[in-house]
């Protein structure tokens, strides 16, 4: 095995080198840095003579102290390293120490002088080539006005030479310096501190998998190096397998929790939002999906869920409360808080907390549902044998003794028998319907719309007649597989329903037509009309406009009821329009697959070849 050797030896040429070029660039910024330090200290300087040179100027317009400016100037000349101009405002010459022709001619274009007169401070300071010496000099120009109002520029100028002479000498010193030192600390520091670094870098590199399972150092010349990366190589196998294992069960855990039906979420020990999963923000009606952070109250505005978030942070107990959000469709919810334990288990620090909100809102509705239900069949049971009993009382106590009062009572009672009669036979179809499956296609029969119309037409004929009501039938051609039995029932409801409250002498008119990939059935009345409030509510069991009213006609308020499970038992729906005072339209919507490949028969019938025809008056 050949001659290893040490890391030290290895890369100690490169630190080095490293360390000289961070010499020389510590030497370039204190260079720079010292530059900057010495053109302050030149501007300074500057205008601190002008300062002294203004002292000594005299007040007055110019014309009247031209000598005594002069003067000044020439005792300035003894400085031949210095140049000192006073000039006008607009930039003529009125003295310079320098006798030169072309001293005396206008200034106002040197930058420091167009500085001076443009800037705020009043002052230019400028490097730029001095024409006499070919090298770059300072110079600075300053804006002064005596008492009297007198405006006039001082510029004072000193060659570069000054501030670069003796920089070779401390830049050199500086450098040596920082080589020195920096050899002496990086010999002393190496082997401190690249063997951690090393290490640490290695295990950066596995922990981020940049480091495969075949990873190794083959340097041979290093020995540190390829015993460390050995032990390295085993470390980071350990510790990728234990990583696979802890990413497979996360991934299985939010895939749990995101695919599950009822809202779920996670806060904070502050009551904010950290994770959720779909079905929270879908089932609540929540606008935005970014959510994340921010407090329950803020996100769902409940405080019955907010108070239960904080009843469970206040606890290590599991914590269930039903809580109902009118708010939001009316939704019902059995919610479950569990804590989250931030320690063993027994210290009781809560971080955050879990709910679970499992979503009862079908469950409430079907109850409700059956207790109205209950409390409406005890109601209108007990009504018409109420009045029974009270009239047979009545009977028993002598009236059946006077025979006008007893055929009148009788009448009465035979009354109440029918529409009890009425309501329990609405109930039973109700039920039947009700066990039927949608669209399941039993007992459907092809036959003419136009016939069904008509049969519905004769059953409803007298009570029509007895109001002088006209029923007329307009109607397309059109075959359809229906339950016959179930949707005569149907239309006979709507066109009683029609007769009874549609105004006397009027017209009810009953329409049959395709539109729209569906066959519509439409009873028209001139009735009343129906409020908007009632139109959301009026094919529910036993709900009724007009109570008072619809009982004194015989109604038992399932009639609407019946006519919507039909509809739904066809695989279609009902609606109605209405405007009060103008009737109503009720619509049985149904499927277009229904219709019958029958020959189509292009007349209905005399009754449907005009639109004026009837069927029955």
């Amino acid at each position: 095995m050949d001659k290893q050797t040490s890391v030290l030896k290895t890369l100690l040429p490169v630190f080095i080198l490293l360390l000289l070029v961070l010499s020389a660039t510590t030497s370039l910024i204190v260079f720079t840095s010292f530059s900057r330090s010495y053109r302050s200290t030149i501007r300074k300087n500057l205008v601190d003579q002008i300062r002294i040179i203004q002292m000594s100027l005299p007040e007055g317009p110019v014309e009247n102290n031209t000598e005594a400016i002069r003067s000044i100037v020439n005792q300035y000349r003894t400085f031949e390293t210095h140049h000192l101009t006073i000039m006008r405002f607009n930039g003529d010459v009125i003295a310079d120490s320098r006798n030169e022709a072309w001293h005396r001619m206008n200034q106002v274009n040197q930058p420091e002088v167009a500085s001076a007169i443009n800037r705020s401070d009043h002052i230019g300071f400028f490097v730029r080539k001095d024409p006499d010496t070919d090298r770059n000099a300072f110079y600075l120009a300053k804006q002064i006005r005596d008492d009297n109002g007198n405006i006039r520029i001082i510029r004072v100028g000193i060659p570069g030479s000054l501030m670069v002479a003796g920089l070779p000498g401390v830049i050199g010193l500086i450098v040596l310096a920082s080589v020195i030192v920096s050899i002496a600390i990086g010999l002393f520091t190496f082997n401190i501190c690249i063997k951690p670094v090393n290490i640490m870098r290695q295990h950066a590199d596995a922990l981020a998998g940049n480091v495969n399972d075949k990873w190794k150092v083959r340097n041979e010349q290093t020995a540190e190096l390829e015993k460390l990366g050995q032990s390295l190589q085993r470390m980071v196998k350990r510790f990728r397998d234990h990583l696979e294992r802890e990413t497979e069960q996360r991934k299985l855990l939010e895939t749990m929790f995101r695919s599950m039906v009822d809202p779920v979420f996670v806060v904070d020990k502050h009551s904010q939002i950290q994770r959720y999963n779909k079905a929270f923000v879908k089932l609540l009606h929540i606008e935005t999906h970014d959510i994340s952070g921010r407090p329950v109250l803020e996100v769902i505005r409940s405080t019955k869920l907010n108070g239960f978030v904080e009843k469970t942070l206040a606890t290590l107990l599991p914590v269930e409360e039903e809580i109902d959000f009118h708010n939001h469709y009316d939704l019902f919810f059995k919610v479950t808080g569990v804590s989250i334990d931030g320690g063993d288990g027994t210290d009781g620090t809560v971080i955050g907390a879990m709910i679970v909100m499992n979503n009862v809102t079908r469950i409430r509705k079907l109850e409700r549902i059956r207790t109205d239900f209950v409390a409406n069949v005890s109601h209108e049971l007990k009504t018409p044998i109420t009045a029974i009993r009270g009239f047979v009382e009545t009977l028993l106590d002598g009236a059946v003794n006077q025979p006008e009062d007893a055929t009148r009572f009788l009448k009465i009672i035979s009354k109440q028998v029918n529409q009890l009669q009425a309501v329990i036979e609405d109930l039973l179809s109700l039920s039947r319907l009700e066990q039927e499956k949608t669209g399941n296609g039993n007992n459907l029969e092809p036959i003419q719309l136009v016939h069904l119309f008509q049969s519905a037409v004769q059953m409803c004929d007298s009570a029509a007649r007895e109001r002088n009501i006209s029923i007329e039938i307009v109607c397309e051609g059109i075959n359809i597989a229906v339950n016959r039995t179930l949707l005569l029932q149907a239309i006979i409801n709507l066109l009683e329903n029609a007769v009874k409250y549609g105004a006397t002498n009027s017209v009810v008119n009953l329409f049959g037509f395709v539109k729209q990939n569906a066959v519509l059935i439409q009873v028209k009345d001139s009735g009343p009309g129906i409020s908007k409030e009632h139109l959301e509510r009026i094919f529910e069991r036993f709900y009724r406009v007009d109570k008072s009213r619809s009982r004194d006609m015989g109604g038992s308020g399932l009639g609407l009821s019946i006519v919507k499970h039909i509809a739904q038992i066809h695989g279609g729906t009902v609606s109605v329009q209405s405007v009060p005072g103008k009737g109503s339209v009720f619509t049985i919507e149904l499927p277009v697959t229904l219709l019958s490949n029958l020959p189509m028969n292009n007349q209905c019938d005399d009754s449907a070849t005009n639109d004026s025809d009837s069927g029955a008056t």
